[in-house]
């Protein structure tokens, strides 16, 4: 039997809820070459009898003894791989029929691309599709503030990763004047790696169902996720040119979070020279696209207005006074917003 082009990488802990949907889902894909790598990742409820219900040969079960934890399972499975591609899924997300026909059909079809992903769709507690960025210099710019990519919707060339011996949540080595290490957010730091070496895309179609609530990994412990991007922040503007010499310069990437800690109306103006500043060393440093990166920060720009519409009038107000204009779509927002609820 010839070997498979793609292995869909799944890795399970405590998912006996939701786990038989979400391999139905790969077992029923249109495109049917693939090694299915299910890891339970030392599971205590009934994961493992699940999995080992299904008699397909495309499943190949691995069984953790004990509990390694995302990062070390998602590298366990990298290891393993020796195919083409390598696809990723969650034990809780529902993927299209097509997902893996059309991503193997885009990756064909762009050699240069090392990692793809794709639309997804909210399921659960709510519904909605979240369309993610189709180009390079569009994915890259965004990731400075945002992962570019729905990580269970991602493939990537298995060579790109061996070749550069990239493992999830690789140490970046950088000199934060801190002393500060990144061990984890595996995927966000292995896209920064990869940036440098590879391109990427996004097909442009919803992949997969993500199950708003459940097992989703990235939904736990966020306390301890901030603290870790807290250390990435550090590394990014690092690379871009500035020397990050306090927590204030850190804390003004989360934008929300930190105008929910100290939200004084004159911290809109401060944000606003952050993000001019931000353009400015870019450009010198040339780390991202000029004009998608500008794309990316006056978006988040925007993005913050609908936040301090949650705030009173006189927020708003100093919002559109350092923005120097009022955008008809945001005043017919804030007037719609405060007749629903009200004025403060």
């Amino acid at each position: 039997m010839n070997k498979p082009r793609v292995t869909v990488l799944m890795p399970a802990y405590n998912a006996e809820k939701y786990i038989k949907q979400s391999i139905d889902s790969i077992l029923n894909q249109s495109f049917l070459d693939f090694l299915f790598l299910i890891i339970d990742d030392g599971s205590s409820d009934g994961t493992e009898n699940i999995i080992r219900s299904y008699n397909d040969r495309r499943i190949c079960f691995v069984k953790n003894e004990t509990n390694i934890g995302i990062k070390e399972t998602l590298n366990k499975g990298v290891m393993i791989s020796d195919t083409e591609y390598i696809a990723r899924m969650d034990a809780d997300d529902i993927a299209l029929p097509k997902r893996l026909e059309w991503q193997l059909e885009y990756m064909d079809s762009n050699k240069d691309i090392g990692v793809s992903g794709g639309h997804f769709e909210f399921f659960g507690h709510e519904t909605s599709i979240v369309k993610m960025p189709m180009k390079d210099n569009e994915i890259k710019a965004k990731l400075f503030f945002f992962s570019g990519f729905c990580h269970p919707t991602v493939i990537m060339r298995t060579e790109v990763l061996k070749k550069n011996n990239f493992l999830y949540g690789n140490l970046v080595n950088f000199n934060d004047n801190f002393g500060h290490k990144i061990l984890e957010l595996e995927d966000f730091a292995l896209w920064h790696k990869l940036k440098h070496v590879t391109q990427f895309g996004n097909v442009d179609k919803v992949l997969i169902k993500y199950r708003k609530e459940g097992q989703n990994i990235s939904a736990k412990n966020i306390k301890i996720v901030h603290d870790r991007k807290k250390v990435i922040y550090y590394y990014l503007l690092n690379e871009i040119g500035i020397s990050a010499s306090n927590e204030e310069e850190v804390m003004f990437l989360y934008t929300l979070q930190y105008f929910k800690d100290d939200p004084k109306i004159e911290n809109i103006k401060k944000y606003k020279q952050f993000l001019k500043i931000l353009l400015e060393v870019n450009k010198q440093s040339g780390v991202y696209s000029d004009e998608q990166f500008e794309v990316a920060v006056n978006r988040i720009w925007e993005q913050f207005f609908y936040f301090l519409t949650t705030f009173s009038l006189k927020y708003v107000l100093n919002y559109w006074k350092v923005s120097r204009r009022i955008q008809s779509n945001q005043l017919l927002y804030y007037v719609k917003y405060k007749l629903k609820y009200g004025l403060n």
